[in-house]
């Protein structure tokens, strides 16, 4: 199943999984951004455990 990212609470855009300061040892070190604001907001613990892992590139299916 596809998870949805939440939406920018300014503008309603869709938000981004900004990854480009995970490390191996600091795996959950990521934040939400939105390209309509350009605001970067920080995720919940909720949102840490529904996102903490991607989908292969081209599929659907979760990479556990």
């Amino acid at each position: 199943m596809v998870q949805i990212p939440p939406r920018c609470p300014t503008d309603q855009s869709m938000l981004w999984k900004d990854t480009t300061r995970i490390t191996p040892a600091c795996p959950d070190n990521w934040h939400w951004h939105c390209s309509g604001c350009s605001r970067a907001f920080t995720p919940t613990a909720e949102d840490k455990e529904r996102f903490r892992h991607g989908t292969r590139r081209g599929s659907t299916d979760p990479v556990w």
